[in-house]
């Protein structure tokens, strides 16, 4: 995932690094992926993406043929999608199905229902569920993973229900997509949870935000997550892919060109040292 690179005047003999292959989670941009498949597909590739990770808006529909070929045509990949739990466990073989039309090799899990989120007894549930659909979509060579959310970091009798989702999936059919966004609003040091995850972290989300106590998205670099050293800790700790997700307000191309022409120049240490997390 990485392009070596040498580091400019002063820091002769060090060796820095960028990412060769940047993504763009499709929730950036709104309804376009649905809209307009090969034209925003289009658009994605000529700012300089190389893979997308699909997310269908709710109350759509996927056109997986009509995206596959956009794809080939652009030189593009999807080697990830999200979608609900909810979804997953009605139509499975449809998406499956898709996943495979698509090259798509992680299905990531949006949401916990909120139903389940009311109780420690239902995180349980959701961890027997997660390894369920995990299998199952291993069996079609499809890596599940799941994106936490700020609600699963509320502290139940004590207890931490994401952390009881990571002790009770089988790490080799449930993944983890980190949000740095999600960890920091909770004031977990994202960099550390990549370094203490070696392995359970399949990709990561990209973004950026604002000091307590607003917490808002911000361009990338301009906020409090070190991105250098997030970059760093995620390519130790085995992450396969990068994907940009802006929910920042106004024009969205504008905001994902300027996250991409950000985010391809960025240089970082693969080891070092850096200031602690605030």
């Amino acid at each position: 995932m990485l392009l070596a690179a040498i580091a400019g005047p002063g820091a002769a003999g060090i060796v820095a690094s960028r990412l060769s292959r940047i993504g763009l989670q499709m929730r950036s941009l709104g309804n376009a992926i649905v809209d307009d498949p090969a034209g925003t597909l289009r658009m994605v590739a000529a700012i300089g993406y190389q893979e997308v990770e699909l997310t269908v808006p709710p109350g759509t529909t996927l056109d997986a043929r009509a995206i596959r070929a956009a794809l080939t045509q652009f030189r593009l990949s999807a080697p990830s999608r999200h979608v609900s739990m909810a979804e997953l466990f009605s139509n499975a073989r449809r998406i499956l199905a898709e996943c495979q039309l698509l090259g798509t090799r992680h299905l990531v899990c949006t949401d916990v229902p909120p139903e389940q989120r009311q109780s420690l007894e239902g995180y349980a549930r959701v961890a027997q569920l997660l390894n369920a659909a995990g299998r199952l979509t291993r069996s079609v060579g499809v890596q599940l993973s799941l994106h936490p959310h700020r609600e699963d970091f509320l502290v139940r009798r004590g207890a931490v229900p994401y952390e009881l989702l990571l002790r009770t999936t089988d790490p080799a059919l449930v993944k983890i997509q980190m949000d740095p966004g999600v960890m920091a609003q909770v004031n977990r040091d994202p960099v550390a949870e990549l370094e203490q995850s070696r392995g359970r972290v399949s990709t990561l989300h990209v973004k950026d935000i604002e000091q307590p106590p607003a917490q808002g998205p911000v361009m990338l670099g301009e906020g409090r997550i070190d991105l250098p050293a997030l970059i760093a800790a995620a390519d130790r700790a085995g992450v396969e892919h990068y994907f940009i997700e802006d929910e920042r307000q106004g024009p969205a191309w504008e905001r994902v060109k300027a996250d991409y022409a950000y985010l391809s120049t960025l240089e970082f240490q693969p080891t070092g040292s850096r200031p602690p997390f605030r």
